[in-house]
């Protein structure tokens, strides 16, 4: 408590404190209770006031003419319609209220009618819609639409039910409850419809043809006619014609699609689809067939397509023999160069696949140059100097070496010419088997690191470049490799020299 302030005046403000509350207690407990119910909505209310009047002024609650009040006064009901209006209304009104006792108010919800081009409207106790238009005496078609605030209703649908809870005063309620509820009727007209063959009566409150069609479930397709058009309003005795298109498939260029027409004829669905025929083009069926439903008009696209096509000619290749090169060396005298066949070819083409080709002509646009190569068929005996002194060849050729022995050289013991060469001498160190068509049998060889032999044997495998190395059984050296071989003296007579010897197999570097 402050210092300042004195003592008397802390003892003033608790005796003003509880006289309010006494004061309080006092007011809320002279209070009484009423129940009130809206519209069949239950309300309590404490209050001071001891009539109708008073309780519904209190509450903001202001009665139209319709409405309907009910009160218990005095022990007995008192209602009446028009209150303040009636002598009956102001009696109830001024009534006092007993304890407990109930005051009933039945509000009247405006309704406004749009009917046959007219607008009807009343303050009404009627619960739905069949009851609001009973009482306005509207009547209603079997086919006719209504709508409750522009939501589609019937006959059977109630109010929609006013906000109510905890926390919605009565006021708030009699206010929801004056809220006017719409009804539009739509008057629904019989528009006869022709579908070709088959005629039916629409019954509908569409404002279009082409609504009344939909909501019949009468299929429109893009190709039909309907007259009068689809955005046409509907009239009484309106009668609407369909003319129904032709479903079929339309082959273009061979992308098949569905259509649907009112042609006839194959050559008028062209002509409605916008489509040309060019030079070769060409209709299956005939342009001038009937359309029929599912049937297949095909449009060929046709083109034609020419090109020149060039073949190679290869040219040959010739060998020469040159007297002033040396034996085993070649030259190219002239490169050659390959001609050229050529040909005009027509290729034609229906949807872009090819029909067939034909030649329309041929010739030779470049004849073939043979190459010419030249080879050497100039001999020189030439001097080589080995360990076992010098010797004679006239020819040196690389080849692949390779070794054997009498028992290695895949003969059967018990042949005949086991252990023999090809000239019937026994197989033993200093014979070779070469390709005779390389080198002669009987001619004398020089191998580096195996020696002089005898050309005196024939293998197999032993073809072109390659010497098979002979050794005796006890003293047999594996060989595999690429060595030079010396062919010595004498020289053979020309036509037993193989001037030009193929390079097989080939030396690996």
């Amino acid at each position: 408590m402050p210092r300042w302030l004195p003592a008397w005046s802390v003892w003033l403000m608790g005796i003003l404190l509880v006289m309010a509350a006494i004061g309080m207690g006092f007011f809320i407990g002279t209070q009484r209770v009423v129940r009130l119910e809206i519209n069949g909505v239950h309300f309590t209310h404490r209050t001071h006031q001891t009539t109708v009047t008073g309780v519904l002024d209190e509450l903001g609650i202001v009665l139209h003419s319709a409405d309907i009040l009910e009160a218990q006064a005095s022990s007995v009901l008192l209602s009446a319609q028009l209150p303040g209006s009636s002598e009956g209304g102001r009696q109830l009104l001024a009534s006092t209220l007993n304890n407990d006792d109930p005051i009933v108010v039945h509000i009247a919800r405006p309704v406004y009618v749009l009917h046959d081009g007219t607008l009807s409207a009343r303050r009404i106790h009627a619960q739905g819609v069949g009851e609001a238009l009973r009482e306005l005496n509207v009547s209603i078609g079997a086919h006719d639409q209504l709508f409750l605030n522009q939501a589609l209703c019937s006959l059977e649908t109630t109010w929609p039910a006013p906000a109510a809870g905890r926390h919605v005063t009565p006021a708030a309620l009699v206010s929801a409850l004056r809220e006017p509820m719409r009804i539009a009727l739509h008057r629904a007209i019989d528009v006869r419809v022709h579908d070709g063959a088959i005629e039916r009566i629409l019954h509908t409150t569409a404002p279009t043809v082409g609504e009344a069609l939909s909501e019949a479930g009468i299929p429109i397709h893009a190709a039909d006619r309907v007259l009068p058009s689809l955005d046409s309003g509907l009239s009484v005795a309106l009668t609407v014609h369909i003319q129904r298109s032709t479903p079929l498939f339309v082959d273009i260029g061979g992308l098949v699609t569905i259509v649907r027409t009112r042609a006839t004829t194959a050559s008028a669905l062209l002509d409605e689809l916008g489509l040309t025929l060019d030079a070769w083009d060409y209709v299956l069926p005939d342009p001038n067939a009937s359309i029929e439903e599912g049937m297949r008009v095909s449009l060929v696209r046709v083109h034609e397509e020419r090109y020149v096509e060039e073949t190679p000619i290869g040219y040959e290749i010739r060998y020469e023999p040159d007297p002033a090169l040396d034996i085993d060396n070649r030259a190219v005298s002239t490169w050659g160069r390959e001609g050229a066949h050529r040909r005009l070819v027509t290729v034609r083409y229906e949807n872009g696949q090819e029909l067939y080709r034909s030649e329309q002509e041929s010739w030779i646009a470049q004849e073939p140059i043979d190459r010419v190569i030249r080879y050497g068929t100039k001999i020189t005996v030439r001097t080589l100097q080995t360990a076992s002194g010098p010797i004679e060849y006239w020819r040196h050729l690389r080849m692949l070496a390779t070794s054997y022995s009498p028992s290695t050289a895949g003969v059967s013991r018990s042949a005949s010419y086991f252990g023999l060469t090809r000239l019937g001498i026994p197989a033993s160190r200093g014979m070779v088997a070469v390709d005779p068509r390389v080198i002669n049998l009987r001619q004398n060889v020089y191998v580096p690191g195996y020696g002089q032999a005898l050309a005196a044997d024939t293998g197999g495998a032993i073809k072109w470049r390659r010497i098979d190395l002979c050794y005796d059984d006890h003293n047999l050296v594996l060989w595999h490799r690429w060595v030079d071989v010396y062919v010595m003296t004498p020289v053979p007579p020309s036509d037993r020299i193989t001037w030009i010897i193929p390079n097989q197999p080939v030396e690996r570097e």
